[in-house]
C-alpha cells in the first residue's frame, strides 16, 4: 500500500501509527533533500511517550547486523541493548535471518517493553543484514510495543520493505519551500520563484542553489544563467533515472534538454545526420514519466533532470546540437527557431528577439517557458537598452495570469528613463495591478506624480491610471484618496478615448454606490461590459455595494462565462467578486461552492482575502476549531497589508463568529474595532455588524449602551440609505421593546422582507422573534416561528445558525447523539453547564486547553449544536439533567 502525502498528512499518518491499538510498520520514502530528516524529528517532538530516533551510519554498513544493534541500543531498556548486543549471526549464516527475526520477536514479546516507537532515518545506509531483518520484522511485531517508521530513497516490491505501508513524501507547495529553503541573502522575488519552480518544492535543492548563485543573478541585475547547474545529491538520482535509458531514448532526452520545450516534429528528424526518433522512443521516455507532451511540444517533466542532461553534454556537443536544432525549427516554431539561434549568436537583437517569443508565451499563459526565454534575453538585450518596452508587455501579461514577482522582476530591468509617457504610464499601470494582486498597491503619491508629469502628452494613459488607482482606494474603503485621484482625473478628461472615459466613469459610480446611490440593473449584459473586463467588474462592484444583487449575479455569471483563456485573471476575479455578491445577499451555500472552486491564478494564496475566505467558509459550516485561527490569521494578513477593508470584514466576521459562539464580550470589543474603521465610510451594510454588537449589548443587559448604538445607526442610515438597513432598524425596534408589545413590531420586521432578500437575514430577525415567544411563554407560536427561522437558515445555506436555531429551542427533549459522548465528555458537558469557562476546566480534569476545546468541538459534532449556549438546552434531557445536578 502506497500513498503520495504532504508533511502535514505524513506526520499526521505516523502520529496514527504511534497511537494505534496494534503494533506496525511504515516507510517514508523521498528524493534526497525532500525532508526526511526533518519529518523524522519532527514526529520525534509530536508524539509523547517512548521515541527513538536512529540514523544509519554509513561507515558501519559493511560490518553485518550493526544496525539493528544500534536500533536495539537505542531503546531505552537494559534486557534489549544486552540481546541486542549478543545477537550476531556467523558468516556463511544469512540463511538463517527468517528464524532470526522470529527470535528477536519471541523476545521482544517476552520483554513486555512500554509502547515505544522507533524512528530510523536514512534506512537505505543499514547494512544488507539489518535491512532483511527488520523488512522480516516490520510485519510481525504484534505484541512487542514496537512501531517502526524508516525513512529511505525508495522502495521496491522485491526490497526488503516491500511488503510495508509506504508513504511517499510530496514535493514542498512554492510557499513551504521558500520557508524550508530560504537564505539569509538579497534576493528578488521573481528569481525566488522561478529558482523554487526550477527545484521542484525540494528544500535542499533551492538552499543549494541560493548558495550557489551569483549574486547580480538573485539581486535581479542580470538574468539567471538557465538550466541551474545541479546539485550533487539530485545528481545521482537523475543518474539512476538515465541509466536505465537505451542509446536511442538518451539522444532523444539531449536533444529535448537544449530547450525549455522542442517541436514534436523534430524529434523525427535528429541533428546530425542520425536515423531520428521512432515514435516508439518518445513513447518509452514518457512512460517513464520523463517527458510532458503538449500542444504540439514536448518538455522534460522534471527540471532537475532537464538540468542535468543539458550540463552532462561538453560545450561543443551542445553548440552543434544547438545549431541543427535551429535550422529544424525553423519550417516549424520560428520562436523555438529564434532560441536555438540565440545560443549561437548571442548578441541584442537575438535579445529582442527572444523576447518577443516571450511575451507570446506569456500570453498563451506558459510562464515556465516564458520566464526562462525572458532570462536569457535580459542577458543578452537589457545592457543595450532596446529592450524596454517588450519587457513591459512581457509585466502586463503575467499579471493577467496572476505571476506578480515575475512581472516586477521584468518591470524592474525596463529602464524607462528616456521612455515616451505612454510607456511610462503603461508600465506604472501595470505595476498598480501587481500591487492590488501583491496586496502592496503603488502609492498614491507617486501615481499623482506620474499622472501630473505626462498627462499633457499621455492623457488616457494618464487618466486610466489615475482610475485604476482610485477604483483600488475605493475597494479599500479609503474614499477620500479615491475621491483625491479621480479629482485629478477630472482635470485631465477634456479629450479622451471612449474606452478611457468609459473606465473613468465605471470608478466614479463605484464612489457614488458607496453613498448608496445604485448605478441601476439596466445593461447589465452588454456587450461592452464582457469584452472590456475591467468595466465589467467595476460595473458588478458597484452593484453589490448598491444592493442589486440579482443584478450582479447575471453580469458576473457572464464574466466568468466568457471565453477569455489569455486572462484567466478577469474569470478569477469575478468569481472573487461573486464570492461578496453571495454573502451579502444572505446565499452562504453559494458563496461556499465559489470558494470551493479551482481557481485559474492564484497569485497569492496566503494573501488576507484568501484567508479571510478560508475562515468565513468554516464559519458558516459551524466548524469552530477551524475558523478560530484563519480568523486570527486572516486579521493578521490584513494589518500587514494595511487594508481596512479587510480588517473591517475580519472583524464583522469576528463578531459574527463569537456571538454564534455565546461570547458576547468578544463580539462587542470587535464591535469597538469596527467603530475605528468606520470613519473610513465603506458600505456598512456590506459588513452587517451592527445587528450583532447591538444584541450582544442586550444579552449583556446593556440597554442603554444597544440604545445609544441604535440611534447612531439610524443616524448613518439616513444618510446612506439601504434595504438591509430599513430591515435592520424594523427588528432593532422590536428586539429593544418589551412584552407583548414587541409581538407585532417583530411582525412588521418579518413581514418587511421580500422575495429575492437575504434568507440570512430573515432567518436572523425570524430567530429572534421566536425567541422573544419564548420568553413570553408563547411556546405553540414560539415552534412555528423557530421552524421558519431554521427554514430560512437552511434555504441560505447557513448551517452553524440553522444548528443554533435548532438548538435553543425553550422545550427540549434530549438530541441524538448524548449516549455517544464518554465519560470525559459528559464530565465537560457538567462544568460548561455550571459556567466554567475552557480554562477552568482544563485545570478541573487535568487536561490542556488544547484538548478541552478539541473535546468541546466533539461535544458539538455529536449532538448537532454550535455553541456553549446550546450544551444547555440540548442537553436537557432526564439524564443529562441528572449528570448535571
Amino acid at each position: 500500500m502506497r500513498h503520495r502525502l504532504d508533511r502535514r498528512a505524513a506526520l499526521a499518518r505516523i502520529v496514527d501509527l504511534a497511537e494505534a491499538p496494534r503494533e506496525g510498520a511504515l516507510v517514508v520514502v523521498g528524493e534526497p533533500g525532500i525532508g526526511k530528516t526533518q519529518l523524522l524529528e519532527e514526529a520525534a517532538q509530536a508524539l509523547e511517550g517512548s521515541v527513538v530516533l536512529v540514523r544509519a551510519n554509513p561507515a558501519e554498513r559493511t560490518f553485518p547486523l550493526s544496525g539493528f544493534s544500534a536500533i536495539a541500543a537505542a531503546v531505552d531498556d537494559r534486557r534489549a541493548v544486552e540481546f541486542g548486543g549478543r545477537f550476531a549471526l556467523r558468516p556463511g549464516e544469512q540463511g538463517r535471518l527468517f528464524a532470526a527475526a522470529h527470535d528477536v520477536l519471541g523476545m521482544l514479546r517476552g520483554l513486555q517493553l512500554p509502547s515505544t516507537v522507533v524512528l530510523v532515518d536514512d534506512a537505505d545506509g543499514l547494512d544488507d543484514d539489518s535491512r532483511q531483518l527488520l523488512g522480516l520484522m516490520a510485519e510481525r511485531l504484534s505484541g512487542t510495543g514496537l512501531r517502526f517508521v524508516l525513512a529511505a530513497e525508495e522502495v521496491t516490491p522485491r526490497s526488503p520493505f516491500g511488503g510495508t505501508e509506504v508513504i511517499e513524501l510530496a514535493p514542498l507547495d512554492p510557499e513551504a519551500a521558500l520557508e524550508r529553503g530560504r537564505v539569509t541573502t538579497e534576493v528578488d522575488e521573481g528569481a525566488l520563484r522561478l529558482l523554487v519552480q526550477l527545484s521542484a518544492g525540494n528544500p535542499t535543492e533551492l538552499r543549494e542553489q541560493l548558495l550557489g548563485a551569483d549574486r547580480d543573478e538573485l539581486a535581479g541585475r542580470t538574468g539567471l544563467q538557465l538550466p541551474l547547474q545541479p546539485k550533487t545529491g539530485l545528481a545521482i538520482a537523475a543518474q539512476r533515472s538515465l541509466a536505465r535509458l537505451q542509446p536511442d531514448e538518451r539522444r532523444a532526452l539531449d536533444d529535448i534538454a537544449l530547450a525549455p520545450q522542442l517541436h514534436l516534429g523534430v524529434l523525427g528528424a535528429a541533428p546530425g545526420g542520425e536515423s531520428g526518433s521512432s515514435p516508439d522512443v518518445l513513447d518509452d521516455l514518457m512512460s517513464e514519466g520523463l517527458l510532458l507532451v503538449r500542444a504540439g511540444t514536448v518538455r522534460i517533466r522534471d527540471p532537475r533532470l532537464r538540468a542535468h542532461v543539458y550540463w552532462s553534454m561538453s560545450g561543443r556537443t551542445r553548440r552543434q546540437r544547438h545549431h541543427a536544432l535551429a535550422v529544424l525549427h525553423e519550417p516549424l516554431d520560428d520562436r523555438l527557431a529564434a532560441w536555438h539561434r540565440s545560443q549561437e549568436q548571442a548578441d541584442p537583437a537575438a535579445g529582442e528577439e527572444l523576447l518577443r517569443a516571450a511575451v507570446a508565451f506569456a500570453e498563451e499563459g506558459d510562464g515556465d517557458v516564458a520566464m526562462e526565454f525572458a532570462e536569457r534575453a535580459v542577458r543578452l538585450a537589457v545592457p543595450h537598452g532596446r529592450s524596454d518596452p517588450l519587457l513591459v508587455s512581457l509585466a502586463e501579461r503575467l499579471v493577467l495570469h496572476g505571476d506578480v514577482d515575475a512581472a516586477n522582476r521584468y518591470l524592474g530591468f525596463a529602464r524607462l528613463d528616456e521612455a515616451s509617457s505612454a510607456e511610462i504610464t503603461r508600465a506604472a499601470m501595470v505595476r498598480v495591478g501587481a500591487g492590488a494582486l501583491a496586496g502592496a498597491p503603488l502609492g498614491d503619491g507617486e501615481v499623482a506624480a506620474i499622472a501630473m508629469v505626462h498627462g499633457a502628452e499621455a492623457p488616457d494613459g494618464a487618466v486610466a491610471l489615475l482610475a485604476a488607482a482610485a477604483a483600488l482606494r475605493a475597494e479599500q474603503w479609503e474614499l477620500a484618496a479615491s475621491r483625491s485621484l479621480l479629482a485629478q482625473a477630472g482635470e485631465l478628461a477634456e479629450e479622451l478615448a471612449p474606452e478611457t472615459r468609459g473606465l473613468l466613469l465605471a470608478v466614479e459610480a463605484m464612489v457614488d454606490a458607496h453613498d448608496g446611490r445604485s448605478p441601476g440593473a439596466a445593461g447589465v449584459l452588454d456587450r461592452a461590459l464582457l469584452q472590456q473586463p475591467p468595466l465589467g467588474l467595476l460595473r458588478a462592484r458597484s452593484l453589490i455595494w448598491g444592493e442589486e444583487h440579482a443584478a450582479a449575479r447575471l453580469l458576473l455569471a457572464s464574466l466568468m462565462a466568457f471565453p477569455r483563456p489569455a486572462e484567466p485573471l478577469w474569470g478569477d476575479a469575478a468569481r472573487m467578486l461573486s464570492i461578496d455578491n453571495e454573502i451579502a445577499a444572505g446565499d452562504h451555500r453559494s458563496a461556499r461552492l465559489l470558494i470551493e472552486a479551482p481557481f485559474a491564478v492564484r497569485a497569492d494564496p496566503g494573501s488576507a482575502l484568501q484567508t479571510l475566505l478560508a475562515a468565513w467558509h468554516r464559519v458558516s459550516l459551524g466548524d469552530a476549531e477551524a475558523a478560530a485561527p484563519l480568523i486570527e490569521e486572516s486579521m493578521r494578513r490584513a494589518l500587514h497589508e494595511s487594508n481596512p477593508s479587510l480588517q473591517a470584514r475580519t472583524a464583522a466576521l469576528h463578531a459574527s463568529f463569537a456571538l454564534l459562539q455565546d461570547d458576547p464580550e468578544e463580539t462587542l470589543r470587535q464591535g469597538l474595532v469596527l467603530g475605528r474603521l468606520r470613519r473610513l465610510g465603506g458600505p456598512e451594510h456590506q459588513l452587517r455588524h451592527v445587528g450583532d454588537s447591538i444584541e450582544a449589548a442586550l444579552q449583556l443587559g446593556l440597554t442603554t449602551r444597544a440604545n445609544e448604538e441604535i440611534a447612531a445607526f439610524r443616524q448613518r442610515h439616513a444618510r446612506r440609505p439601504s434595504r438591509w438597513g430599513r430591515q435592520l432598524l424594523l427588528r432593532l425596534r422590536a428586539q429593544t421593546s418589551s412584552g407583548a408589545a414587541s409581538v407585532p413590531l417583530f411582525q412588521s420586521a418579518v413581514e418587511a422582507f421580500e422575495p429575492g432578500d437575504s434568507p440570512y437575514e430573515l432567518g436572523r430577525t425570524q430567530l429572534a422573534f421566536a425567541e422573544r415567544l419564548g420568553q413570553l411563554g408563547m411556546t405553540d407560536d414560539e415552534r412555528m416561528v423557530r421552524a421558519a427561522a431554521v427554514a430560512a437558515f437552511d434555504g441560505a445555506g447557513a448551517v452553524a445558525w440553522s444548528a443554533r436555531a435548532v438548538g435553543c429551542a425553550s422545550e427540549p427533549t434530549g438530541v441524538p447523539g448524548e449516549a455517544q459522548l464518554s465519560g470525559e465528555e459528559l464530565e465537560i458537558v457538567r462544568l460548561v453547564q455550571r459556567g466554567a469557562r475552557n480554562r477552568e476546566i482544563a485545570e478541573a480534569l487535568f487536561l490542556s486547553v488544547r484538548t478541552v476545546e478539541q473535546r468541546l468541538t466533539r461535544i458539538y459534532r455529536t449532538l448537532g449544536i454550535a455553541s456553549r449556549a446550546q450544551l444547555g438546552s440540548a442537553l436537557a434531557s432526564t439524564a443529562m439533567r441528572g449528570i448535571g445536578a
